[in-house]
């Protein structure tokens, strides 16, 4: 999973001066610090896709979870992240827009990733469903996810999910760097 993140996405990298794939790792360990529930797609035993989310107000796990935050904030005061500030300051990019319509879902969508090499088979497409599946058994009713123009962000339309908020965010303080950030909400009970 790791070596997805890592080679799909830059996660900071540039930002913080960090060689390596330490910012995977600290993506990974917060998605599995606040995962329910998480999906992997195999294929010959290796990870070529995977999928969780989040439940809002959750008391499962909560030994796991705490064990992967404190990994978390290992690898923040470790040697190979060289500009913390940096690395700090991009990694709360997401949240802090994200933070403004937490009381509106039941939970997230954290992590959803497939393989370049695999993409366009329908192996995402079934990710999300079996996360939708588990995540009704858990009671919810509306999700969220957030994306950004660097992935696929019209492919969750075809889901069933609708755009509710779009802005930019600006990865350096001259604002010349940015992604255009957009939230998506997608409503479990509709079609049942």
């Amino acid at each position: 999973m790791m070596n997805i993140l890592h080679n799909q996405w830059e996660l900071g990298e540039e930002e913080s001066k960090t060689t390596g794939p330490w910012c995977a790792y600290y993506l990974l360990f917060d998605i599995l610090s606040k995962a329910e529930r998480m999906i992997i797609k195999k294929l010959n035993n290796k990870v070529m896709g995977f999928c969780a989310y989040e439940k809002r107000g959750s008391k499962k796990f909560l030994i796991r979870k705490k064990f992967y935050k404190s990994l978390k904030l290992l690898i923040v005061k470790s040697p190979f992240i060289k500009d913390k500030k940096a690395f700090v300051r991009y990694n709360g990019l997401y949240d802090k827009i994200e933070s403004k319509f937490d009381n509106k879902y039941d939970g997230d969508i954290i992590i959803f990733i497939v393989d370049k090499k695999h993409q366009g088979k329908g192996y995402g497409t079934k990710l999300l469903k079996k996360a939708f599946d588990f995540a009704k058994k858990d009671n919810m009713k509306k999700l969220k996810i957030v994306t950004d123009d660097d992935c696929n962000y019209k492919y969750y339309e075809s889901l069933g999910f609708k755009k509710i908020y779009e802005e930019p965010i600006y990865f350096d303080k001259n604002k010349k760097y940015k992604e255009e950030q957009f939230i998506y909400e997608v409503n479990l009970k509709e079609g049942e």
